[in-house]
């Protein structure tokens, strides 16, 4: 994928679709984080909880840059 990042530079789509998997494996890092520290998991949608920050939620910014 990077190699294609570099071939269409110019390419803002290809550039959007980039972001959108680099956010969605930080989130699975996240995620295993959560797991490997032994963190209740709560499984509620984003929309559901729009605006609302808690204890280790510092990483929302890159979701909030992205909107």
């Amino acid at each position: 994928m990077l190699q294609g990042l570099r071939q269409n530079e110019d390419s803002s789509k290809f550039h959007l679709e980039y972001l959108r998997f680099e956010i969605k494996t930080f989130d699975k890092v996240m995620l295993r984080r959560k797991v490997l520290l032994g963190e209740k998991l709560d499984f509620v949608e984003d929309s559901e909880i729009e605006g609302e920050t808690k204890k280790g939620d510092e990483a929302n910014l890159v979701k909030i840059v992205f909107r």
